[in-house]
């Protein structure tokens, strides 16, 4: 989140790479950089920059005002159709069905009205693990899904901030709670405790498989 990281080579020039996932079989180089500057770089910026932009709403709910929830919606729908465009492994799980092509529209500018279907929520992580204080911006998660109530979620965390996706917004009876994003003239959302979601109880999970293998290789973690 703070930038990509810098290789040094003897002769003290400098070049960047990618850090976590990068997928080369979606966009040319072009398109790449295009959603890079008008939707990636300005989430990021978010997500470290959230202490100093949150104006707060008090205990349950962090507002800020100075980026258009319909570009984090942009965003949000452009990482789920690159997952669901890729045959990458990692993301084999990701698809998004008959909205895929309508989802490309979308994150490359789009109107949302194009899938009036979509609802979009975006929590946020408390700065408290275990009592303790810690950097919710350094919580990521990849994109994954999971079905609740009959309902499909997409969801993925990035920068500290916990986001569900689904395309069922006109089902009957299925009403738009005041946390739904599409629409907002603000970033509006609730806080989240880490430890009372699966995202803790997965990054649990590969915490043990990690110190079990370790200490089958004789491994001692400090």
């Amino acid at each position: 989140m703070g930038g990509s990281n810098l290789i040094i080579s003897p002769e003290r020039t400098t070049s960047r790479y990618q850090n976590g996932m990068f997928v080369n079989d979606i966009l040319c180089a072009h398109h790449d950089r295009q959603l890079g500057r008008e939707v990636d770089e300005p989430i990021f910026d978010l997500a470290t920059d959230f202490s100093r932009r949150n104006k707060g709403t008090g205990r349950f709910y962090y507002r800020v005002d100075d980026i258009d929830p319909a570009l984090v919606a942009r965003w949000i729908v452009s990482v789920f159709w690159r997952a669901s465009v890729t045959n990458h492994f990692d993301w084999h799980h990701i698809d998004i069905g008959q909205f895929e092509d309508r989802a490309g529209q979308i994150a490359f500018g789009q109107d949302l009205s194009t899938i009036p279907e979509l609802s979009i929520e975006v929590g946020r992580y408390r700065q408290s693990l275990n009592g303790q204080t810690f950097d919710a911006d350094k919580v990521v998660a990849m994109p994954w899904t999971k079905v609740v109530n009959g309902h499909r979620l997409f969801l993925m965390t990035v920068g500290g901030f916990r986001m569900s996706m689904k395309f069922d917004r006109l089902i009957p009876g299925n009403g738009l709670g005041p946390l739904e994003i599409v629409g907002q003239t603000h970033l509006f959302g609730a806080w989240f405790n880490l430890e009372g979601t699966i995202d803790h109880r997965n990054m649990m999970r590969v915490v043990s498989a990690a110190d079990e293998r370790d200490a089958v290789k004789g491994i001692e973690r400090w």
